[in-house]
């Protein structure tokens, strides 16, 4: 089984239990682009979460079902959570065995944008391609790396 492949359970498992959310990494981007990302080996999975509390808990249950491990900044999640806990914390990793799931609650893009017309691969609801990229393109601005992030683009242009 492909790395990407072993993703999949968990990415149907939230989907079929009705947790809103759109894969936005490069999980995303190899099933768009296979071909140029084939030999691409994936570190973990990022998915953009609806914001709500109901729908992060709902997320949390899920993946806690499914038998991963729950954390906010390495740290288990308490259950007694509410929602000023969650402000600028960002994302909850899932782990399971060596795989690594960032939900994002909080990002560059707003989950109204976000949600907007998704395409379905494998039952699994990916962002657009230009959301994909405008994340990417945040982040690598945050890191200091724009020059490697147009770099990494020209496999796609």
């Amino acid at each position: 089984m492909d790395n990407m492949t072993t993703y999949l359970p968990i990415l149907q498992a939230l989907q079929t239990s009705g947790v809103a959310y759109r894969v936005i990494g490069t999980w995303a981007l190899k099933a768009y682009f296979p071909v140029p990302l084939q030999d691409y080996v994936l570190q973990d999975c990022d998915i953009a979460i609806a914001p709500d509390l109901a729908n992060i808990r709902k997320a949390i249950e899920v993946l806690e079902q499914n038998a991963w491990r729950v954390t906010v900044w390495d740290e288990p999640v308490p259950t007694d959570v509410f929602d000023a806990f969650w402000v600028g914390k960002y994302y909850l990793r899932g782990r399971q065995a060596s795989l690594v799931l960032d939900l994002a609650y909080e990002c560059a893009l707003a989950w109204d944008a976000l949600a907007t017309s998704p395409t379905w691969f494998e039952g699994v609801p990916l962002a657009s391609i230009p959301n994909i990229l405008a994340l990417k393109r945040a982040k690598a601005i945050d890191k200091g790396n724009l020059e490697a992030f147009e770099k990494w683009l020209d496999i796609f242009m």
